[in-house]
C-alpha cells in the first residue's frame, strides 16, 4: 500500500526506508563534450537541500588528470566543482566519484571505461 501511495504522489513516512530512499538524491553530475581531438569534461553540483560531499575525477586520455575535493552544495544553486580539458587521441574515460554525507556513494562514468 505504501508503494502505492508513493507513485501517487504521497510522502513517505519520516523515517520509513521509503522516506530515506525519496531523500537521496545525487547531488552532482558529470558533462563531457568532445570537439577538434579536445575533450571537456565538467562535474557540476545541485542538490534540491544543502549537502555535503567528496569527490574525485579523473581524465584518461593521452595523459590522466585527476581533482579531488571537499564541499558542501546549498539548495538549488548550480556550481562547477571541476573543468578539466584534455587532448586525445580516439578513445578517453572520465570517472567521478561521489560519497554524500547523506550516506549515498556512486560513480559516474564518461566515455570508453574499461
Amino acid at each position: 500500500m505504501l508503494v502505492f501511495l508513493l507513485m501517487a504522489g504521497a510522502e513517505a513516512p519520516p523515517g520509513s526506508a521509503q522516506s530515506a530512499m525519496v531523500e537521496q538524491v545525487r547531488a552532482l553530475s558529470l558533462e563531457a563534450t568532445q570537439k577538434d581531438g579536445v575533450v571537456e569534461v565538467i562535474l557540476r553540483g545541485q542538490a534540491p537541500r544543502p549537502v555535503d560531499l567528496r569527490y574525485s575525477v579523473e581524465l584518461t586520455g593521452k595523459s590522466t588528470s585527476r581533482h579531488a575535493g571537499a564541499t558542501r552544495i546549498d539548495s538549488s544553486v548550480s556550481i562547477v566543482l571541476s573543468r578539466m580539458r584534455m587532448s586525445v587521441n580516439g578513445e578517453w574515460c572520465a570517472r567521478a566519484h561521489v560519497k554524500q554525507g547523506d550516506g549515498l556513494e556512486y560513480t559516474i562514468q564518461k566515455g570508453k571505461c574499461g
